[in-house]
């Protein structure tokens, strides 16, 4: 295994910090809006467990999966 991190002092930070921070950003209102919708109807969702592990654990992926798949409800 290659522990050796030299090769990061070359890289271009200042270049990949504005991708990076919209990366981020994104993430973040993503993981928080799935929160506050998944707290909201937790009652209703039929696995709230799992999608709230999906949710925190998957990222971005698990955010966009609640917000396709998980909000159906248990009729």
């Amino acid at each position: 295994m290659n522990t050796d991190f030299s090769a990061l002092s070359h890289i271009d930070w200042e270049r990949f910090l504005p991708l990076l921070l919209i990366y981020i950003s994104i993430n973040l209102i993503l993981l928080s809006c799935a929160c506050i919708d998944w707290f909201r109807r937790k009652d209703w969702i039929a696995t709230p467990a799992i999608w709230l592990m999906v949710i925190l654990l998957v990222q971005p992926i698990g955010s966009i999966l609640y917000f396709v798949i998980g909000r159906r409800t248990t009729a």
